[in-house]
């Protein structure tokens, strides 16, 4: 059924999808990368599959890769 959603509606489908079941979106974050950690609330994903996070600093980064996990 996802594979048919693609194809017929491309990837827009595909990361509605991915947001309506994702368990960090709108929760508190750590992600991190091979040299720094960040913390801050997931905001988003993008198009093409970043984790949108307001940081902690301010800062809104968009993230590809790392490992991210729930904090507090």
């Amino acid at each position: 059924k996802e594979d048919m959603n693609f194809l017929q509606n491309g990837s827009p489908a595909v990361i509605e999808n991915w947001k309506k079941y994702n368990c960090t979106l709108n929760k508190y974050v750590k992600v991190t990368g091979w040299e720094d950690t960040f913390t801050g609330n997931a905001i988003d994903i993008t198009a093409e599959g970043g984790l949108v996070v307001k940081c902690d600093d301010g800062e809104i980064r968009t993230f590809y890769s790392g490992e991210v996990s729930l904090s507090r």
